[in-house]
């Protein structure tokens, strides 16, 4: 647990960055930890650090502090205590509050035979969801230019989910429910005008089924076949009529809904990406 006077004293760091323009989009703070390594590659660790704070830096979404940063503002003021938080997450999600960071990255730099690995993890605070990425490489000189990669891996996921602006994304959320509700409701009026229209299409066949079986009958029939005639012709009356226009404007808006409604679903799945498990 950190000391009030160093969380206030942390708070201070985090607010202590230049104000961002007007109308430029807001930074991601990540909080990069040391590497950690055993004394034999301390310095390499040191150095590798170094290289990960300069990449990361390169980035203009990116808002990035240091664990060595916030260790010398903390001698600064007087405060002795040591940023050292492992790979405890409750610490690191602790101090990643106290400095308003969204995102914390750390690793640790060690030998597997003749192979350097360095291992990396990003904390997102906003989900407690941890990505984990490897480095190995036989030649140390070579590990720098291994980084990049992983490190873009590694943040792509997180980036995403901040990448639209509050209103850019409520704008979407509104289109994906418009397109929703407007789409089913085009869809069922279309499915019901479809049914409407074919209603007549439906009566000539039922007339015409009828008088088939009046034949089979033979004389026997002959007294409904009148009234069936009648219920055929006007059933062909209404079908030329109105029945195939209605039908066909109701295939239509079925057909102009339903893409609606779909475009709307997948406008929710995009703006919910799935979140990667721990």
């Amino acid at each position: 647990m950190w000391p009030l006077t160093t969380l206030l004293l942390l708070g201070a760091v985090a607010t202590s960055a230049p104000a961002r323009a007007a109308g430029t989009p807001e930074k991601v703070k990540l909080l990069l930890m040391p590497i950690e390594a055993s004394e034999e590659y301390a310095e390499k660790a040191r150095t590798i650090g170094g290289l990960l704070a300069a990449e990361l830096g390169r980035d203009p979404a990116l808002l990035v502090v240091t664990g060595l940063d916030v260790q010398r503002a903390l001698e600064l003021e007087g405060e002795k205590q040591r940023v050292d938080c492992s790979a405890d997450t409750s610490c690191l999600t602790e101090l990643a509050g106290a400095l308003g960071a969204e995102l914390v990255l750390h690793g640790d730099l060690g030998a597997l035979g003749e192979t350097m690995v360095l291992n990396l993890s990003l904390l997102d605070t906003a989900n407690m969801r941890v990505r984990h990425a490897a480095v190995r490489s036989r030649d140390l000189d070579a590990l720098p230019g291994l980084i990049a990669p992983e490190l873009n891996r590694l943040l792509a996921p997180a980036l995403a989910l901040r990448h639209l602006p509050q209103d850019e994304g409520s704008a979407l959320d509104l289109t994906s429910w418009l397109l929703v509700g407007v789409g089913g409701v085009v869809a069922v009026a279309g499915a019901v005008a479809l049914g409407v229209g074919l209603w007549p299409a439906l009566e000539h066949a039922q007339a015409a089924d009828a008088l088939r079986a009046l034949e089979d009958r033979g004389p026997d029939g002959v007294g409904e076949a009148p009234e069936l005639y009648q219920q055929q012709v006007a059933a062909r009356q209404d079908w030329e009529g109105w029945g195939q226009y209605t039908a066909i404007g109701g295939g239509v808006a079925l057909g102009l809904g339903a893409a609606a409604l779909a475009s709307g679903l997948a406008l929710r799945l995009l703006s919910d990406p799935a979140e990667e498990s721990p």
